[in-house]
């Protein structure tokens, strides 16, 4: 996504929207202040206009669960690629970590729950 794609869509959100990015940005300073962004460039290859960029394009919800985000992110990437995929909730981005990642290992998870009478 590029920084004109992000400026288009924040400029479409209402005022409680982007009080709510605001507060998003503030609690995740860290990730994109001057040093944080050494490493995000560093493992992931962003800048912190990707990331601002990317809380835009998610507006403030996790790429999974699509929840709110009211704490910090996490980056999700692909182990072996590098790829960064989006930004989660830090429990839903150890879910998927401590299933390797992996479709097969989270489908047993979901028949799992099915079996066991989840929905």
């Amino acid at each position: 996504m590029s920084i004109t794609q992000a400026t288009e869509i924040l400029q479409t959100l209402t005022d409680q929207q982007k009080a709510r990015l605001r507060k998003i940005i503030r609690l995740n300073f860290y990730m994109i202040s001057s040093q944080g962004e050494k490493q995000l460039k560093h493992k992931y290859g962003l800048t912190r206009r990707d990331v601002i960029s990317m809380m835009i394009m998610q507006d403030g919800r996790c790429a999974l669960c699509t929840k709110e985000i009211e704490s910090k992110w996490d980056i999700d990437h692909n182990h072996k690629t590098g790829k960064v995929r989006g930004l989660l909730h830090a429990g839903c981005n150890r879910g998927l970590g401590q299933l390797g990642d992996c479709i097969e290992e989270l489908q047993k998870a979901i028949d799992y729950l099915r079996r066991n009478g989840e929905t």
